[in-house]
């Protein structure tokens, strides 16, 4: 169950002079709630993002996810782990639009695909 929702803007300049402080706060507090962590608009700051949300105590194993082009033809979804989540995307030459995801819940992925899959196999019987 999610017990918080948080909404911040990713497409302005997040990390500027004016939000830098009360925006890290932010992050370092969102790491120790140990909820799920998805980021819309943040492919630009993405570095400084994990970097802070392991400085507020996120291991750096923790799962993320990449997905590019959501629900289109052409996604792309990039399994990671948050301390190479911004050099994984890099390498794989992703950008916008992306949602980024952040914690166990990325786990979860694979598990919903196997109940996909076992479901159309018995719906195939």
């Amino acid at each position: 169950m999610v017990r918080c929702v948080e909404v911040l803007g990713g497409c302005e300049d997040a990390f500027g002079q004016v939000g830098r402080i009360g925006l890290r706060r932010l992050l370092r507090a969102l790491a120790r709630t140990g909820q799920p962590i998805v980021l819309y608009m943040a492919m630009r700051n993405l570095a400084k993002i994990a970097d802070e949300l392991m400085r507020g105590g996120l291991p750096p194993s923790t799962p993320a996810a990449i997905i590019v082009s959501a629900t289109m033809v052409d996604e792309r979804i990039v399994l990671s782990t948050l301390d190479r989540v911004a050099a994984d995307a890099q390498a794989h030459h992703l950008g916008a639009p992306s949602i980024i995801v952040i914690g166990n819940i990325v786990n979860v992925r694979e598990r919903l695909i196997d109940a996909v899959h076992m479901a159309e196999s018995e719906a195939a019987r």
